[in-house]
């Protein structure tokens, strides 16, 4: 049997995140910022209204606090 699992994180702290990284390696942050913003995220709502991955799941992983993620059981 296959468990499926997916992570979730509110987009705005996964653009936070990704431009904090960006940052590091030598991107300004409000580069980063708003490449997040106008290209990964809009890509990302794409994804998940074309292909809803969280209704194929059978763990849904709430990461939005790294130190305190929660999980969600989804029965199909």
């Amino acid at each position: 049997m296959d468990l499926r699992t997916s992570l979730w994180v509110v987009p705005v702290l996964t653009a936070r995140h990704g431009s904090l990284r960006e940052n590091r390696t030598g991107q300004d942050m409000e580069h980063g910022t708003r490449r997040w913003r106008e290209r990964y995220i809009p890509a990302q709502q794409f994804y998940f209204a074309a292909v809803r991955p969280t209704d194929h799941v059978d763990i849904i992983v709430h990461n939005d606090e790294p130190q305190k993620p929660a999980w969600e059981h989804r029965t199909h």
